[in-house]
């Protein structure tokens, strides 16, 4: 749901008794964010990916199709680092 706060503007039922800070102020929300990691590794190790050019282990199928997902290898070097096979190995 989307929204607009109007905090210490005209028609603010509190008007009166919010901080001034919180005229034309900016907020931070927090949201509880679940993160299955296990089972993430799980279903990377599940489907690894398959280049025949590159004679990838499943080990490293999996580490690549991980990497174009996120963009990062676990390594946390950017995936776009990666041409071929014998430098694969630098970022597992």
């Amino acid at each position: 749901m989307l929204g607009i706060f109007l905090l210490k503007e005209q028609g603010d039922v509190k008007n009166a008794s919010r901080p001034d800070w919180t005229t034309d102020g900016s907020f931070l929300a927090f949201r509880q964010l679940k993160q299955l990691v296990p089972e993430f590794k799980k279903f990377l190790a599940d489907n690894p990916v398959s280049v025949p050019s590159m004679n990838l282990t499943s080990e490293q199928g999996s580490a690549l199709l991980g990497a174009r997902m996120f963009g990062r290898w676990p390594s946390v070097c950017r995936s776009a680092l990666i041409c071929a096979t014998n430098r694969l190995k630098m970022f597992l």
